[in-house]
């Protein structure tokens, strides 16, 4: 993949750890990972302000 590529992962999620979204991010070059604390696997139910301002300035990059 050679796009830019925002990877928001709530580090609560009981299902997929933070170690798969670090091994994501590893794998695509010029990712950037951001993690959501105290957020599960559902980040933009869960946490949309977070999600949003995170999209905005990924979208300004």
């Amino acid at each position: 993949m050679r796009c830019p590529t925002a990877i928001i992962w709530g580090d609560a999620g009981p299902y997929c750890n933070v170690a798969i979204a670090r091994d994501l991010a590893a794998r695509i070059p010029g990712a950037e990972l951001n993690l959501l604390p105290g957020v599960g696997r559902f980040s933009p139910e869960h946490a949309p302000p977070a999600v949003l301002q995170l999209l905005s300035a990924s979208l300004k990059r």
